[in-house]
């Protein structure tokens, strides 16, 4: 498989498929591939975003500091937004629970992927973003 089958990967209607081309550009640390997976990270299904966040750290391009805060951003208001909803029915629940453990997946690997890309602009992210976690 050539690079351009990979990218053509990325558009497919299989999430598996999107998933394993996302994987695939991580472990090559393929810089070309920074703009498609930044906008999987904002645009893709919770799976496939986690995956690109993972692989925006991996490959460690500056490109993807703001948009990794722009998902944390998000991802802190959904979060907020959830804790203060009453939720009655046990199915509602239990869907809201598995949203909510999602976007907790998402904003780890947010957070570890700014420390990989470790520039001073990401670091000084993850520190904000972690303390706000804890305090």
């Amino acid at each position: 498989m050539n690079i351009q089958q990979v990218f053509d990967e990325l558009h497919s209607d299989d999430p598996a498929i999107v998933i394993r081309a996302i994987r695939i550009l991580g472990v090559l640390r393929e810089k070309s591939s920074v703009p498609a997976l930044i906008e999987i990270l904002q645009t893709g299904h919770e799976w496939e975003a986690i995956e690109a966040a993972r692989a925006l750290g991996k490959i460690g391009d500056t490109r993807a500091i703001l948009p990794l805060q722009d998902v944390l951003l998000d991802n802190d208001r959904f979060m907020a937004d959830m804790r203060t909803r009453e939720i009655t029915d046990s199915q509602e629940l239990s869907g809201w629970g598995q949203l909510m453990l999602d976007a907790e997946d998402l904003r780890f690997t947010c957070l570890n992927a700014l420390k990989q890309i470790g520039t001073r602009q990401a670091m000084e992210i993850f520190r904000v973003f972690s303390e706000s976690e804890s305090g």
